[in-house]
């Protein structure tokens, strides 16, 4: 099924309200080409959807940054919020694109909004066209030298926790679900961002965590810190390479991806919401296969 409206949501740069179930978000999902992988042979060309001007669903992690960056100058988020990366991987390499440190002020964020949104999507951009290291591994780092991020913690689908976080320049954690759910909860003083990549449920052993994650009870389990914690911004990422939308022998489906997301908005009231798509920097073409 294909919704009518959404062309002319995409084509004019207008809103719609829509009321949100599993049909309709599975149509908004393949119209946007987010269970496509084709960005390692030509990319394909995507936009991010947002719901209710909370949730961003991206198709690539990396561009995740773009909206935090959007949520501080709308005035949901503060600087340096706590992120809550639920995601198989950790994606934390350094930047290979520096942050123009004539951007920002001595207290180590951008000395204006404006400087922020430009910085933001040009670090995204210009990350998105080299070969030699894919940018959904380092783009926590970029937010973290621009002081949208001032503490991580790495939720992960397993109970192996043994890497190390002592590279980051922020205070940093690891925990499951489980663990993090019996933390105490924030006091307040920094606002908190959720970012979830899918993939987090397709995690096999060797992958690099002990166990599959289980979409049941672990989607449970994320949707009560969603509710405790209530971030202003949530983003959810495909990363279609490594969900099994594109390599079938992964453990996560289309119809489940949509269920991940409509308990999401459930959670936060908006399954009748404002539905806009928004544009995000990225190159036409990373590399080509030779």
């Amino acid at each position: 099924m294909l919704i009518p409206e959404l062309s002319t949501v995409k084509t004019q740069g207008q809103s719609v309200k829509i009321k949100h179930d599993r049909r309709s978000v599975l149509s908004i999902l393949r119209q946007n080409k987010y269970f496509l992988g084709g960005d390692f042979y030509g990319a394909v060309k995507t936009c991010a959807t947002c719901f209710g001007g909370r949730v961003y669903l991206t198709r690539d992690h990396h561009t995740a940054p773009v909206h935090w960056a959007r949520g501080i100058v709308e005035g949901k988020l503060g600087y340096r919020s706590l992120l809550l990366h639920v995601d198989a991987h950790p994606d934390l390499k350094f930047s290979i694109v520096p942050v123009d440190r004539r951007v920002m002020g001595a207290n180590g964020i951008p000395v204006t909004l404006d400087a922020l949104m430009r910085e933001t999507k040009r670090v995204v951009k210009m990350s998105d066209s080299y070969p030699d290291l894919t940018p959904e591994e380092c783009f926590v780092q970029s937010a973290i030298e621009l002081g949208i991020i001032g503490e991580y913690v790495h939720i992960i689908p397993g109970d192996d926790g043994s890497f190390s976080l002592s590279s980051l320049a922020v205070p940093s954690s690891v925990h499951t679900l489980e663990s993090f759910l019996h933390r105490p909860l924030l006091n307040g003083a920094c606002t908190v961002i959720l970012g979830i990549d899918l993939d987090f449920f397709s995690a096999l052993p060797g992958m690099p965590y002990n166990r599959p994650a289980n979409l049941g009870p672990d989607l449970d389990k994320l949707i009560s810190i969603l509710r405790l914690f209530n971030p202003g911004i949530i983003t959810i990422t495909f990363s279609p390479f490594s969900t099994g939308l594109v390599h079938r022998y992964l453990t996560i489906n289309e119809e489940q991806c949509a269920d991940v997301i409509v308990r999401v908005l459930e959670a936060l009231n908006l399954l009748e919401s404002e539905l806009k798509f928004v544009d995000e920097p990225r190159r036409d073409m990373r590399f080509s296969p030779k």
